[in-house]
């Protein structure tokens, strides 16, 4: 059985809807795992490894952004695929480091 790490951060860094206040699942302690799962932020293509800094996006807060009232609790799916769609936009602006208030 996996642990659950408490995080406590509430920050809207990022792109301010990633809920950072819910308990997640560290696998790296679960044992029915052969590799801990990448942070979306470092490169390391292991999903669900925050590699001890909160701070990291992880699969966890993809899933908690999927049941936001914001998008109607679309699930996961729809919450990557906005978060895509608004960073190719933001690439294709050469906005990435400092993106824009408003993509409309």
């Amino acid at each position: 059985m996996a642990r659950v790490k408490v995080v406590k951060q509430t920050d809207q860094r990022a792109f301010g809807w990633f809920w950072r206040g819910a308990p997640r699942v560290d696998p790296g302690l679960n044992p029915a795992r052969e590799k801990p799962a990448m942070c979306y932020t470092c490169g390391c293509k292991l999903p669900y490894e925050d590699h001890g800094d909160p701070a990291n996006v992880i699969e966890d807060d993809m899933k908690g952004s999927g049941q936001t009232e914001a998008i109607g609790k679309a699930g996961v799916k729809t919450a990557k695929e906005n978060l895509l769609e608004l960073i190719e936009l933001e690439k294709e602006a050469g906005d990435l480091e400092r993106p824009k208030q408003d993509y409309n």
